[in-house]
This record gives structure tokens, sequence and C-alpha cells, in this order.
């Protein structure tokens, strides 16, 4: 399942936010822990180790950087591999220039798809370099091609750099991914964390409007909000969490089932299970290769700005797996 943020604002607001907290959070640990044995030392320092381990998170700048160093360095290996063929072209028309067409065009077979593609340039080194053995005595030939006897090895060994270049950019992405997620996870536990506090302050100082206010998340707002997409499958008659996100009530879902059972959507609170009992409120119907958009609002009224909530999709077929696609509009 993939992993939504639960938060609104950047990882900076969330940051700021969270240190703030703790430390009123600190100041005001009798009356937590005279409202809940919840909130005693241990569950204070637990919140303190989040905010440590998403304040040691390599910023996105860092993570930008590494990936254009990397980017470079294929461009370099791409670059080279282009100068190589055409000296490999240059050698051949020197060599041939009175033979048929068709030996030149052994030469330059597939060059134009593989020009600008790592992978699909790694595959036609192989190929000019076979056809460079095929034709290397004429090639050599002082009076005819006049190439360098090495030059074979030459290409291999561009290939090569070209390959542990694209190679160590495909890992990099990789990792990235992993680390995005896991970054995210660390992000939304602290926030899930801080908002413990925050929901307890509003009853344990109910007759101190201040202090309430002081206990709330405050961010950035943006015009702009990035489309989240997310598909997947359920089994048949099961449930299945789609994805976990903050409630907005103005914010929009777009449903879209992509199988050949219907299935059904709803919009629940984070701590509610995944049964039948989630199904009584309202719910999104979506028969086969059909799409529909609603709002939050729509699907469920009673949750709170900011809280975290859950979408989840029900299969009611007996045998048969659902398929579907959901975007966060």
């Amino acid at each position: 399942m993939k992993t939504y943020r639960l938060f609104s604002g950047t990882n900076s607001d969330l940051l700021q936010a969270a240190i703030v907290i703790h430390r009123i959070a600190t100041e005001d640990f009798s009356h937590f822990e005279g409202f809940s044995s919840k909130f005693n030392q241990e569950f204070l320092d637990e919140f303190q180790s989040k905010i440590d381990t998403i304040s040691r998170l390599e910023t996105h700048s860092n993570v930008l950087t590494q990936q254009v160093t990397k980017t470079k360095s294929v461009k370099e290996a791409l670059q080279n591999a282009q100068k190589i063929y055409r000296k490999a072209k240059l050698y051949a028309e020197l060599a041939f220039m009175d033979e048929e067409t068709s030996i030149l065009k052994a030469f330059s077979k597939g060059y134009l798809d593989a020009r600008k593609s790592q992978a699909k340039m790694i595959v036609f080194l192989d190929e000019l370099h076979r056809t460079i053995q095929q034709h290397y005595t004429k090639l050599i030939d002082a009076n005819l091609g006049g190439m360098p006897k090495d030059f074979p090895e030459i290409i291999l060994n561009v290939r090569e750099t070209l390959q542990q270049a694209n190679t160590i950019q495909e890992d990099f992405i990789n990792t990235k991914k992993t680390a995005s997620q896991e970054r995210l996870q660390a992000l939304n536990e602290c926030y899930k964390h801080m908002m413990m506090y925050n929901s307890a302050a509003q009853i344990i100082f109910e007759h101190n409007s201040a202090k309430r206010k002081m206990y709330s998340y405050k961010h950035r707002t943006s015009k702009t909000r990035a489309k989240e997409t997310g598909k997947g499958l359920v089994a048949a008659n099961s449930y299945k969490t789609v994805a976990q996100i903050p409630y907005e009530s103005n914010r929009s879902i777009q449903f879209e089932n992509l199988g050949d059972v219907p299935l059904l959507f709803v919009l629940i609170s984070e701590k509610s299970p995944n049964d039948a009992s989630s199904l009584a409120g309202n719910r999104v119907n979506l028969e086969t290769k059909s799409q529909t958009n609603q709002s939050m609002q729509w699907l469920n009224a009673s949750l709170n700005a900011n809280e975290p909530s859950k979408l989840v999709v029900y299969n009611p077929s007996s045998n048969i797996e659902g398929k579907f696609s959901v975007t966060f509009l």
C-alpha cells in the first residue's frame, strides 16, 4: 500500500510545529499526565525521538543534488558513446566508400533510436562492436579505414562505463523511492503523535482558549495541490485500506473501477475497523469499467479538519479479484 501524507503543509512546517508542541507539552506535563496515564514521561520522550528522527532526515535539496550528479554521469557517458559511433562511422566510410551501401548501413543500424537512451545505446554498442569485428581487416588497413587496432576495445570500455553509470542511476532512483516512503512514514508518525497532544489539550484546557490555540497545527497554505494517484487490487470478499490521508472537506476524490466486479468505497476515521460497520454511511458504489468523483465531505461529514482518515475499498464478489484506481484531486 502506498503511503500518503497525513498532514498538510511542508515537512519543515510539521517539524517546527512538533518542536513547539513538544516544548509546551513538557511545560504542561502534569496536566496531561493527570488527564491520562498514557501521557507519561515515556510517551513524551517518544515524541522527542520522533522529532529527532525527522530532523535528521536527508533534505530534499540534498537528494536533488545527488540526482543531478548521477544524471550528469549518465549524460557524459552517453555523449562519449555518441562520439565513438561517429568515429566508427567515419572509419567505415573510408574503408567501404566503393562498396555496397548495405555494409555502411550495418554500422548505423539502430543508432537513431539509441542516441538518446542509455539502455538502447548499450545494446547498440554491442552490435557496433560485432560489426567492426566482422570487417576488422579492412577497417585497420592503413590504405582504407586506418582505424586503430585497439578501437574495438575502446568501444567495450565506453560500453562498460555507460553500463555502470546507468546501473548507478537506476539504483539511486530505486533507493530514493524507498527512502521517500520511509521518510513519509516517519513524518506521519510524528504528526499523529503531535495530534494526540493537540486533541487532548482541547479537553484539558477547555476553559483556557489561549492555551487551546497554542495546541494547534499551523502551516502555510498553497493555492496549488499536487494530485496523488494510487492503483491496486482487492481480493474477493475483502476490505482493503487504499490510503491514509488527512480529512479535507473541500477535497475531492476520483474513483475508477478497472476490473470486472463492482466495488464499494468509504472514507472513515483511521481508528475505525475495516468491516461491514464501515459501510453504514455514504459510500461510492462503482460498477465495472466506470468512474466517478466525490468530495470528502459527501463521503463523511462527521470527520474533523485534518483528522487522520482512511479510504477503504470493499470487494463483495465471492471469487473475483477487484482492480481500482483513486486520485486525490
